[in-house]
């Protein structure tokens, strides 16, 4: 459609997207989806008309009529399907919108045709303040996410997600698949998904700080276990990788089955890092130990020798506890050892590589849209299938992998949304370094294109200091129903007081005539929404505190818009069956 100008263009998807979705009346709906699909053809037909006439007309008069004449058409074709103010009023507000925007949920206004339902939009910029979601379980929250995620696929905004509980990634890969996205999925419980290996990267150091930080967030319960745990689990890391390296393969070849190998087997490790024992004139150790591995750096072949191999049994054993506990917590489920292990050959998801991808192709990357479909990553460890411990580790694991790809992302990279769900089990309890690791990332990739948006059920099953870094970097919230009294008393806070004020007070007179007793001017406080406004919504009802430009907004009341079926979405948009990509 190079025959018409960028605005027309981008209004041609909204305009098509409002009629189909926003028709008056059951029959309306229907012929709004045809005419979504029809629309930007009969716009490209216009244009070239509108070129053909310009290019052999010289009249100035006879351009305009037949430009007159193509508007009343269109005019009465829409007017015919869903009348003339309901036409108008929809047309006028999809042109209003971006293509980026995001339809948050429906709020109920007074229109030309009575109550009608207007979008709630939250436009990518202010998008990129990030999004709360809480709820408690049943409230509705994948009802009020998956339309955001179909959504952002259909923009051409690529979706990532790590989740513990739920059912969210399973009904976002439905979509995904009839709408012909590509996703790339490791699901932890199904066997026929892409392996994970979280010690595969880009830099060495990186993956092994990554290691580092999920096995002391899992001994957060255990301080005796924390002292030497964080280097014991770099240098392995460092050490696999490296060994697999010399051996002829790829650093992303290790997995966490050499590191355990590495860690329980001393004759083995002694062989891997050719160690040389000094020994006296009798043949006994004094105690002094030699690695002899080129390949290795220098301050790992250090450690290893200054430390690690110098250390008696009592203190090895007590030192490397923390990193055995959490070795065998997750390596004791079948399906981790499975998933995290792959074979030769074997499709793997490069987690670390999707994440940073950058594929320049936008027609504006700072308003977070693009001409192709988004492709679906996830991450699912559901503790059903593998224990809370090891899917909490698992999980967090992957978080800061996402954590470190998306930072060193590029201004012009596609657009990333970020969902995560439960993040009480993700982060709630670790330590205050994970939680400002966490509060920086979130500070940081709102500059390079991610938007993230966390889910859970509760402002009090997460630490205060996490609720205060949520509140100043999470600035659009949407509160569900059925909250308990701790969350709605804080939610009450932050919505602030109203005031009511009463001119006169009237009493009732002698023979129950009304008599004004006095005049004057009283004001009283209230919250500016009461407890049962908050705790007694239907499901799919919520309440919307967003920002539009940088400025906070009113709260709003909302309503979740009901999602059509897979099915729909491939009949219009599927182009080609979903792949699943890997890096083998």
């Amino acid at each position: 459609m190079k025959h018409l100008p960028l605005p027309v263009l981008d209004a041609a998807p909204a305009l098509g997207g409002a009629l189909a979705f926003q028709g008056i009346g059951d029959g309306s709906r229907e012929v709004g989806e045809k005419l979504a699909d029809k629309l930007p053809g009969w716009l490209e037909a216009a244009g070239r008309l509108k070129d053909t006439v310009l290019g052999a007309v010289d009249n100035p008069l006879v351009v305009a009529a037949v430009v007159a004449v193509i508007a009343t058409v269109v005019a009465l074709v829409a007017a015919v399907v869903v009348g003339v103010p309901a036409a108008t009023y929809h047309a006028l507000l999809a042109l209003r919108a971006l293509p980026s925007d995001l339809v948050v949920a429906d709020r109920r206004e007074k229109g030309v045709d009575g109550f009608v339902s207007m979008p709630v939009t939250l436009r990518w910029a202010d998008r990129c303040s990030h999004v709360q979601c809480l709820g408690p379980t049943g409230s509705g929250k994948t009802y009020a996410l998956l339309p955001w995620i179909v959504q952002d696929l259909l923009a051409g905004r690529s979706v990532a997600i790590v989740q513990i509980h739920g059912d969210l990634v399973d009904r976002a890969i439905e979509y995904a698949d009839a709408m012909g996205a590509t996703a790339h999925v490791c699901d932890f419980s199904d066997e026929s998904s892409l392996k994970l290996n979280l010690l595969a990267g880009e830099n060495t150091q990186k993956v092994a700080n990554r290691a580092a930080s999920a096995v002391r967030a899992v001994a957060s319960h255990y301080p005796h276990y924390q002292n030497v745990a964080e280097e014991v689990t770099r240098r392995f890391v460092t050490l696999a990788r490296s060994w697999t390296a010399h051996m002829g393969g790829s650093e992303d070849d290790a997995d966490v089955e050499l590191w355990r190998w590495l860690l329980y087997d001393r004759p083995q490790l002694d062989r891997v890092l050719d160690v040389t024992y000094v020994e006296d004139e009798q043949g006994r150790r004094t105690g002094g130990v030699r690695v002899n591995a080129p390949w290795l750096d220098h301050f790992t072949a250090t450690w290893f020798e200054q430390r690690f191999l110098v250390w008696s049994e009592y203190q090895r054993e007590q030192n490397c506890a923390g990193v055995e506990m959490f070795l065998n917590r997750i390596l004791s489920e079948d399906a981790a050892r499975r998933r995290m292990c792959p074979g030769v050959s074997e499709p793997e998801l490069d987690l670390y590589g999707e994440m940073r991808s950058a594929a320049h192709r936008l027609s504006d990357a700072s308003r977070g849209t693009s001409h192709t479909l988004g492709k679906l990553v996830v991450v699912k460890a559901p503790v059903d299938a593998l224990d809370t411990e090891p899917a909490r580790a698992i999980a967090y694991w992957a978080l800061k992998t996402v954590q470190d790809a998306t930072l060193t992302r590029r201004e012009d990279a596609d657009p990333l949304c970020v969902y995560l769900d439960e993040l009480p089990t993700l982060i709630g309890k670790g330590h205050r370094e994970e939680v400002d690791a966490f509060t920086g990332w979130l500070a940081n990739v709102r500059k390079l294109g991610v938007a993230v948006t966390v889910a859970y059920q509760g402002y009090s099953l997460l630490q205060d200091v996490l609720v205060g870094s949520l509140d100043t970097n999470g600035r659009n919230v949407l509160v569900l129903g059925g909250l308990a009294e701790r969350d709605i008393r804080k939610v009450q806070r932050a919505l602030g007081e109203e005031q009511e004020v009463e001119d006169e007070r009237i009493a009732d007179g002698p023979f129950g005539t009304e008599t004004v007793t006095s005049r004057g001017r009283r004001t009283q406080e209230k919250p500016a929404k009461s407890f049962d406004e908050l705790k007694y919504m239907r499901r799919g009802e919520g309440l919307w505190m967003g920002v539009r430009d940088g400025a906070d907004q009113k709260p709003v009341k909302t309503r979740s818009r009901h999602l059509r079926p897979p099915e729909a979405y491939r009949k219009h948009h599927r182009s080609k069956p979903a792949r699943r990509k890997a890096r083998r």
